[in-house]
């Protein structure tokens, strides 16, 4: 009995203990006695106070007296925010969207650029674009309802949009549906743990979600302090790096925190294919039905095509023990090892990405091979212009295999002459004047071109990027037909920690500083006169000193760069890549390829722009291509996928990636084949291969003149054309190697005939092959 006793006392204290932590999560922290830290920013704006003597410093810390009253306490993190009361819970999906254009058209501040409008990201204002916006809210929020109901995160939804076509305001976009259903969010930037995470809280804190939620973040101290960026040790939303195991272990922490609390969490992958990582050195096991290598295995009978008719590709019941059964994965990188076993059946995940086919094809198994795969998609905007608007001037296409060396820059003819088409502004759309639509709030703005090199990874080593932007200031500095001084060009090295040359000096940067902070941050600095040689007045805008821009970058500039920027001292420009000197490696894996060299795309939002915008490039006609099939491609499935949803192997079945041409491209860290998507004309493929080896043999070239020319019908009249075309096409099938000898070929031909003459009825087909098979025995027999 008194253990008993002892046993129902324990229990009533831990009820007692979770009530209370349950409390104060939603409460925020409660309020401490010592004085609070506070942020850069509000140290800055307050002048620090040193304490007289150590009995003010007794009296404080007791509690028995107010604080000094030259001064608010300031906290260094901020206090979390209830939820908020006036925001009613829904209870179906019409409820969701109505609340959802209430609560954004509340928190989005009234003057918010076009990029930070997240209303956007699913429509304009059109009736279409309406219309779009609340099909896609609507979509979401049915995954969103599944997930609260049963408790368990279903598919993997995914989230597509064209590069720098403004899939964050997508994203923000499902996190407020999330968070107005009292769900919990976390935000997964990619590729390195800085700079994305940076962007990230600096565009949730643009777009509004301050005003009622707090975000909490991974950044350490010193990003902190030169970003500007408050902390929070409390907040619905979570952002962390994608792919660093420490980050991955505190989202673990947040999921598992906020389920205690009665939350469920929703996970949204930013440029989800990274989360494909190198080899590592972990091993997992993956159900056979989540194997993205066995998908055909789950193709029902009725849907299977030449490609899935072998016996080797059985069909497996997706609620077999097989299909539950693990199958060995080798060579697993830690931070996917770790999504996959601790993440992955804890929240539901929401995947966004320009270049999907690498995260599919991910070997931990992150998609069910017999469910069906939702897919959401950025509102295609009129002014988005991409790939297909690049265009390769005379003389600048590049020839070079792989990247460019230090040397092979120095001697390119294309090189050169992309450089002097920049400092002369030869695109016609350089300096072109943009007018925004009709019922815009935007101004007109200026276009003012910028240069990008990206040709070779190397960065602190010869060859790197400070020997590119030397060898630069070199070739222009020699020109005798034009005069354009090196000196006013700022070189911006977005590298690990982004380095900036100008005036013959270099600056360094905070790391995680955009692009725009870089060339502000260069501003001052010659304001103040730090930078020998120039001389800016305080009112002069820095385009007076600086008359181009270079951006050089390899790795870094793949993803969570935004490379157009209004400067701060001119609000009517719009800096903006418009030439480009691009290469690529010799294994080049086209996701990644095709992630770097659109940062030159843009999405112009609410300008008109021309339709034969362009922007200019040095690089190679055969990447070029590749590029545009690729993006052909991954838009293709996305269309035929959301008119028509499938289970996803049926949905990877009728991907054209051998249409296209695109088998032999390589995607991901893993370097995979792109035949690995979708097996799909896998077959019609060998078939036209052995065809074309066919028509160079000449024992079938033989045949076919035979066949014109000396064979002749009873009636004596020799065939007709579509005739002898149809004999030739099902004699071609019996050439399966130049090097097998001609009396296998006949022996194989004899066989066949024999069976079809067995059979009593012959159909139009059979009877074809049948006559074309008797002609092809014919014929060699008159050779013999």
């Amino acid at each position: 009995i008194e253990n008993a006793r002892r046993e129902v006392e324990r229990a009533q204290r831990a009820l007692r203990e979770r009530d209370a932590r349950r409390e104060r999560q939603e409460q925020g922290p409660e309020p401490r006695n010592v004085r609070a830290r506070v942020t850069p920013e509000q140290e800055r704006q307050v002048p620090r106070q040193r304490q007289v003597s150590i009995e003010s410093f007794v009296h404080n810390v007791r509690g028995a007296d107010l604080p000094d009253p030259g001064r608010e306490p300031a906290s260094r993190r901020l206090s979390a925010h209830p939820e908020p009361s006036e925001i009613p819970l829904p209870h179906n999906e019409q409820e969701l969207y109505d609340q959802w254009i209430i609560t954004a058209d509340t928190i989005i501040p009234e003057h918010a650029s076009i990029y930070s409008d997240f209303r956007q990201a699913f429509g304009d204002e059109t009736d279409e674009g309406q219309q779009f916006r609340e099909d896609e809210i609507k979509g979401i929020a049915k995954v969103l309802f599944d997930f609260k109901r049963t408790r368990q995160p279903g598919q993997p939804a995914i989230l597509k949009g064209r590069e720098r076509e403004g899939k964050t305001g997508a994203l923000f976009s499902i996190a407020l549906a999330a968070i107005i259903l009292r769900m919990r969010v976390v935000i997964l930037c990619a590729p390195n743990k800085v700079a994305p995470v940076v962007d990230m809280v600096k565009k949730i804190r643009a777009a509004g979600f301050g005003k009622y939620w707090n975000v909490r973040h991974t950044l350490g101290r010193r990003a902190i302090m030169d970003n500007d960026i408050p902390s929070s040790d409390v907040g619905q939303i979570f952002v962390a790096a994608l792919g660093t195991l420490v980050d991955l272990k505190k989202v673990k922490q947040f999921i598992q925190g906020e389920s205690r609390g009665g939350h469920r969490t929703v996970t949204l992958i930013d440029e989800c294919d990274e989360l494909t990582q190198g080899r590592g050195n972990r091993t997992l096991n993956v159900p056979h039905r989540e194997d993205p290598g066995t998908y055909q295995e789950y193709i029902p009978g009725h849907a299977r095509g030449e490609d899935e008719e072998d016996d080797d590709i059985p069909t497996v019941d997706p609620d077999s023990r097989q299909a539950t059964r693990g199958s060995r994965k080798e060579n697993i990188a830690a931070a996917s090892h770790f999504f996959k076993t601790e993440l992955h059946e804890r929240t539901q995940v929401f995947a966004c990405s320009a270049t999907l086919s690498g995260y599919m094809l991910n070997p931990v198994g992150v998609l069910r091979n017999d469910l069906v795969t939702p897919i959401f998609m950025v509102y295609p905007k009129p002014g988005y212009r991409g790939i297909k608007n690049f265009v390769i001037p005379e003389g600048c296409d590049l020839e070079t295999e792989g990247n460019l060396s230090l040397d092979q820059f120095k001697e390119s003819a294309a090189v050169e002459r992309m450089l002097k088409r920049f400092y002369s502004r030869e695109n016609v759309y350089d300096g072109a004047r943009l007018e925004p639509k009709d019922g815009s709030r935007c101004s007109a703005v200026t276009l003012r071109g910028m240069l990008f090199i990206s040709c070779s990874p190397k960065v602190n080593v010869y060859g790197g990027v400070a020997d590119i932007a030397k060898e630069v200031c070199n070739t222009v500095d020699k020109w005798t037909d034009v005069t354009h001084d090196s000196n006013a060009t700022l070189f911006v090295c977005f590298v690990g920690v982004p380095k900036v040359r100008f005036g013959n000096k270099w600056l360094k940067m905070p790391s995680g500083a955009s692009l725009e902070t870089i060339y502000n941050r260069t501003a001052q600095e010659a304001r103040k006169g730090s930078i020998a040689g120039v001389h800016l007045g305080a009112d002069e805008p820095f385009s007076n000193v600086c008359k181009h821009c270079v951006l050089i970058g390899y790795n870094l500039t793949r993803r969570a760069m935004t490379a157009a920027f209004t400067p701060a001292d001119e609000p009517s420009v719009l800096c903006k890549l418009q030439y480009g000197i691009l290469s690529a490696p010799k294994t080049l894996t086209v996701d990644s390829v095709s992630q770097r060299y659109l940062r030159m795309a843009h999405d112009f939002g609410d300008y008109s722009v021309p339709a034969d915008y362009s922007v200019e490039a040095a690089m190679s006609p055969v990447a070029h291509d590749m590029l545009t099939a690729y993006r052909e491609m991954e838009d293709d499935m996305v269309t035929r996928q959301r008119a028509q949803p499938r289970i996803h192997a049926e949905f990877r079945q009728h991907i054209q990636v051998f249409t296209k041409k695109l088998e032999e491209v390589r995607v991901s860290k893993r370097n995979i084949r792109l035949a690995e998507l979708s097996r799909t004309g896998q077959r019609a493929k060998e078939r036209r291969e052995r065809e074309a080896m066919a028509d160079r043999d000449p024992r079938f070239i033989e045949f076919k003149r035979w066949l014109r020319e000396d064979y002749k019908q009873i009636n004596g009249q020799p065939y007709d054309e579509s005739t002898r075309e149809t004999y030739c096409r099902i004699v071609r099938r019996l050439f399966f190697d130049e090097e097998e000898v001609i009396e296998v070929i006949v022996e194989r031909a004899e066989d066949r005939v024999r069976e079809l003459n067995a059979l009593s009825r012959r159909g139009p087909e059979v009877q074809n092959e049948y006559q074309a098979l008797k002609r092809f025995v014919e014929h060699r027999s008159t050779r013999a």
